[in-house]
Protein backbone atom coordinates (compact mmCIF):
# COMPACT_ATOMS: atom_id res chain seq x y z
CA UNK A 1 0.00 0.00 0.00
CA UNK A 2 1.03 3.63 -0.33
CA UNK A 3 1.39 4.00 3.44
CA UNK A 4 3.83 1.05 3.61
CA UNK A 5 5.88 2.44 0.73
CA UNK A 6 5.98 5.87 2.39
CA UNK A 7 7.02 4.40 5.76
CA UNK A 8 9.84 2.41 4.19
CA UNK A 9 11.20 5.21 1.99
CA UNK A 10 10.85 8.16 4.35
CA UNK A 11 12.17 6.48 7.49
CA UNK A 12 14.19 3.57 6.17
CA UNK A 13 12.07 1.35 8.42
CA UNK A 14 10.16 -1.63 7.25
CA UNK A 15 6.76 -2.54 8.66
CA UNK A 16 6.67 -5.62 10.87
CA UNK A 17 6.30 -8.84 8.98
CA UNK A 18 2.91 -10.44 9.29
CA UNK A 19 4.46 -13.89 9.06
CA UNK A 20 6.41 -13.53 12.30
CA UNK A 21 4.99 -16.10 14.73
CA UNK A 22 3.48 -14.74 17.91
CA UNK A 23 4.40 -16.30 21.23
CA UNK A 24 1.57 -18.42 22.59
CA UNK A 25 -0.17 -17.15 25.72
CA UNK A 26 0.70 -18.89 28.98
CA UNK A 27 -2.04 -20.18 31.27
CA UNK A 28 -1.20 -19.12 34.85
CA UNK A 29 -3.03 -20.66 37.81
CA UNK A 30 -3.62 -18.12 40.59
CA UNK A 31 -4.06 -19.56 44.07
CA UNK A 32 -4.46 -17.71 47.37
CA UNK A 33 -4.47 -18.80 50.97
CA UNK A 34 -7.23 -18.44 51.98
CA UNK A 35 -9.06 -19.18 48.75
CA UNK A 36 -11.83 -17.03 47.35
CA UNK A 37 -9.98 -13.74 46.86
CA UNK A 38 -11.35 -11.46 44.17
CA UNK A 39 -8.83 -10.88 41.37
CA UNK A 40 -8.84 -7.46 39.70
CA UNK A 41 -7.06 -6.28 36.58
CA UNK A 42 -7.46 -2.52 36.86
CA UNK A 43 -11.14 -2.08 37.68
CA UNK A 44 -12.18 -5.31 35.97
CA UNK A 45 -13.02 -8.32 38.12
CA UNK A 46 -11.50 -11.45 36.59
CA UNK A 47 -13.00 -13.85 39.14
CA UNK A 48 -12.20 -15.53 42.44
CA UNK A 49 -9.25 -17.71 43.34
CA UNK A 50 -8.38 -20.34 42.43
CA UNK A 51 -8.42 -18.88 38.93
CA UNK A 52 -6.54 -19.42 35.67
CA UNK A 53 -5.60 -16.38 33.56
CA UNK A 54 -4.05 -16.22 30.13
CA UNK A 55 -0.93 -14.06 29.88
CA UNK A 56 0.88 -13.12 26.70
CA UNK A 57 4.64 -13.54 27.23
CA UNK A 58 5.28 -10.02 25.92
CA UNK A 59 2.60 -8.29 28.03
CA UNK A 60 2.58 -8.66 31.81
CA UNK A 61 -0.64 -8.20 33.76
CA UNK A 62 -0.85 -6.13 36.92
CA UNK A 63 -3.37 -7.82 39.19
CA UNK A 64 -4.68 -7.17 42.69
CA UNK A 65 -6.02 -9.82 45.09
CA UNK A 66 -8.67 -8.67 47.54
CA UNK A 67 -10.43 -10.61 50.29
CA UNK A 68 -12.53 -9.02 53.06
CA UNK A 69 -10.55 -8.80 56.30
CA UNK A 70 -7.22 -9.14 54.47
CA UNK A 71 -4.73 -6.65 53.04
CA UNK A 72 -4.92 -6.14 49.29
CA UNK A 73 -2.03 -7.78 47.47
CA UNK A 74 -0.81 -6.38 44.14
CA UNK A 75 1.21 -8.65 41.86
CA UNK A 76 2.62 -8.60 38.33
CA UNK A 77 2.03 -11.79 36.34
CA UNK A 78 4.32 -12.14 33.33
CA UNK A 79 3.83 -15.73 32.24
CA UNK A 80 7.27 -16.87 33.42
CA UNK A 81 5.54 -19.34 35.76
CA UNK A 82 2.43 -21.41 35.27
CA UNK A 83 1.35 -21.14 38.92
CA UNK A 84 1.36 -18.27 41.41
CA UNK A 85 0.54 -18.83 45.07
CA UNK A 86 -0.06 -15.90 47.42
CA UNK A 87 -0.61 -15.99 51.18
CA UNK A 88 -2.95 -13.12 52.02
CA UNK A 89 -2.27 -11.40 55.34
CA UNK A 90 -5.08 -10.51 57.71
CA UNK A 91 -5.51 -6.73 57.96
CA UNK A 92 -4.32 -6.80 61.58
CA UNK A 93 -0.95 -8.20 60.40
CA UNK A 94 -0.55 -5.95 57.36
CA UNK A 95 2.18 -3.28 57.50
Amino acid sequence: TDARWELRHRTGMRPASRTRPLAAPVEVRLVTQPEGAVVFEGETILGNTPLTVSVSPDAAKDLVFWLPGHATHPVRVDGSRDRLEVALKPESEAP
